[in-house]
């Protein structure tokens, strides 16, 4: 529908525009790529059935996604890469998404000061949000940002029928391994599962440079509510991996793990656990951690606000 490339742009806004469907063979339905822009934005805009990824950010600057309806849509729906600056995704709601059963995320945020935050995330294959670089690929970009204040969770169909819907070994929010300065915080999830090994916060293959707090993980009955572990088959290909990382004042009513290597860079701070129907597991599998206190348990009903740990 739409491709823009290789130009400067002060100012560009798109809204209310409905779509529906397109073909696969679309590598994308909205491209922006190698656009030098002061503000960038696409709002209040439909998006359902569609097959191909939705909006796709590669090498650009300032583009702006945000209060837009995407439903029904077969793979990964907003996307920026790793060259892109100032990427932001917020106030958006996605319902339904990943319908082609790969490994899709609705927003996946790479590049310089990105920020997903005030999203409403309900039914996935594998991943709300995905960020950072794997560790198999080539670091030539620095990647940094924010995500906050985002609602995650999974409707009774989907949690009841978890076999049907979902893959396996995925998260929430999933974090992969070359980050270099990233914030998750003050987002809620709950009511989330999967075949097997679905975390709330999957932090995976030696995620550095990550600070988690405040936030709220409840109902993620098969796999850990923060899952920050070290991978001893790729430890030797990622400098520094498990290091500079920060677990704190987040609220939990399951198990959760973090690993570190260097007690100097890997602080582990106070969380609150609470109890429910499946009772409640802390499982820390950690080598050379600095601690702070230890965690906090909390009896009986909880009125949920992460912000309000802080």
């Amino acid at each position: 529908f739409l491709n823009v490339e290789n130009c400067m742009i002060k100012s560009f806004s798109m809204s209310n525009i409905r779509f529906k469907g397109n073909a696969l063979k679309n590598p994308s339905l909205i491209s922006i790529r190698n656009v030098n822009a002061t503000d960038f934005r696409i709002s209040k805009c439909d998006f359902s059935a569609i097959r191909s990824k939705v909006v796709d950010v590669i090498n650009s600057q300032n583009v702006i996604l945000e209060d837009n309806q995407v439903e029904d849509c077969y793979i990964d729906c907003f996307v920026s890469d790793n060259k892109s600056v100032g990427f932001v995704a917020k106030g958006n709601t996605f319902k339904n998404n990943g319908l082609c059963m790969n490994n899709s995320a609705c927003v996946i945020a790479r590049g310089k000061n990105f920020c997903v935050s005030d999203n409403f995330f309900c039914d996935f294959s594998y991943a709300a949000i995905s960020v950072g670089m794997n560790y198999q690929w080539k670091k030539d970009a620095e990647c940094y940002g924010i995500i906050e204040n985002n609602e995650i969770h999974y409707s009774s169909e989907y949690f009841n029928h978890a076999e049907k819907y979902t893959l396996m070994d995925g998260g929430a929010i999933y974090v992969m391994t070359q980050l270099d300065d990233v914030i998750v915080r003050y987002n809620r999830i709950y009511d989330y599962c999967g075949v097997y090994a679905n975390r709330g916060i999957f932090c995976d293959d030696g995620t550095k440079n990550i600070s988690i707090y405040g936030n709220v993980i409840t109902n993620v009955p098969n796999s850990f509510s923060i899952d920050l572990r070290l991978c001893p088959q790729v430890a030797s290909r990622v400098s520094d991996h498990n290091k500079n990382i920060m677990m704190m004042y987040n609220l939990m009513d399951g198990k959760y793990r973090f690993e570190g290597v260097d007690k100097n860079s890997a602080f582990l701070g106070t969380n609150f656990l609470i109890s429910k129907k499946f009772g409640t597991k802390l499982e820390n599998v950690v080598s050379n951690v600095s601690f702070a206190d230890e965690d906090y348990y909390m009896e009986g009903s909880v009125e949920f606000g992460a912000k309000n740990l802080i």
